[in-house]
């Protein structure tokens, strides 16, 4: 703020000159430099000074915050979010974790797109920030996700006025090409006074393997490691999860069968904090194997059902 005679009554036209020769020409500027120093310039008492600092503080100065309060506001912001089953929950130690990127890959029918609907009605019914689906294959199924939040919404509260204010917070995105998706998580990284709970990027690999399939090979790296570095900083400085879908790298031989891994390799081998496999064990039963973070080499047991992720319940079983 710009020094002025509106600022404070000492203010007048001689005092503005005298702390311009000073380079004092801003409010900070002003309220940076000692009392000492301001009274001296002004050639005015140190109590004088003093005053004027307190009052300008008390008109302009935001707010102090208690420690405690600020340290557990940035905790419930950075809590864990649950992925809809509390097997998987515990794998991941609390759930999908604040600031993190989490990523699942695996063939096609696997339940990765499940987890992402499910954690998606779990974050807008359970965290007051804004959930970003971008769709990158053209698939998403508004009728799925409405049948996963209506029967989570049903089985947590009995609340119309919940689940409506849950559908107003999900922000959907089409994004077929890579340049598409670039602009997508570019634009929710800018967002500016808006708490972006978690963002899902189902399948983060497509848009840039069909680059790579017509030989573009060097614009689909470009692209690749921007769209990572956008969402990292999106997961690290506004707190939000991050929850990417991938493809499984194809190949044949013993490698491909022990070691399975995301596709496009160097792409996007560095982008996730946390790893997740996903594989079908039944119709309705998913195996889930930790494959970075955490305890690698971790599985546990999820079922499909119509509110999406739940846990399995082995019958001779109690634990994942």
């Amino acid at each position: 703020m710009k020094l002025s005679k509106d600022v404070h009554p000492m203010f007048d036209q001689k005092v503005l000159a005298l702390l311009a020769q000073y380079n004092i020409r801003t409010l900070s500027a002003l309220l940076s430099t000692k009392s000492e120093k301001v009274a001296s310039m002004l050639m005015i008492s140190y109590t004088a000074a003093t005053s004027l600092r307190r009052d300008l503080l008390a008109d302009y100065a935001s707010f102090p915050t208690i420690g405690l309060e600020e340290y557990q506001a940035r905790l419930e912001k950075e809590s864990s979010l649950s992925t809809g089953s509390l097997a998987l929950d515990q794998m991941l130690g609390g759930g999908l974790g604040g600031r993190l990127v989490t990523e699942v890959f695996g063939h096609p029918g696997t339940g990765k797109t499940q987890l992402c609907l499910t954690a998606s009605a779990t974050s807008l019914l359970t965290s007051p920030g804004l959930v970003f689906y971008i769709d990158t294959k053209g698939d998403f199924s508004v009728d799925r996700f409405i049948q996963i939040l209506e029967s989570r919404s049903s089985e947590m509260v009995s609340s119309g006025s919940l689940e409506a204010s849950a559908r107003d917070r999900l922000r959907m995105c089409s994004a077929t090409t890579a340049s598409d998706l670039l602009e997508a998580v570019t634009q929710i990284e800018r967002l500016e006074e808006a708490e972006v709970s978690l963002v899902v990027v189902d399948n983060i690999s497509l848009p840039v393997m069909r680059l790579v399939i017509h030989g573009n090979i060097g614009k689909g790296m470009g692209i690749g490691s921007k769209v990572s570095q956008s969402l990292h900083r999106t997961a690290s400085v506004r707190g939000a999860r991050v929850l990417l879908v991938s493809n499984i790298k194809g190949g044949q031989g013993l490698e491909a069968s022990t070691r399975p891994c995301p596709g496009l390799g160097s792409v996007w081998s560095n982008t996730a904090n946390v790893r997740l496999l996903m594989s079908r064990v039944s119709d309705t039963d998913i195996e889930v194997t930790l494959m970075r973070g955490g305890r690698v080499g971790d599985k546990c047991s999820v079922t499909l059902g119509k509110d999406g992720i739940i846990n399995k319940v082995p019958p001779h079983s109690t634990s994942c």
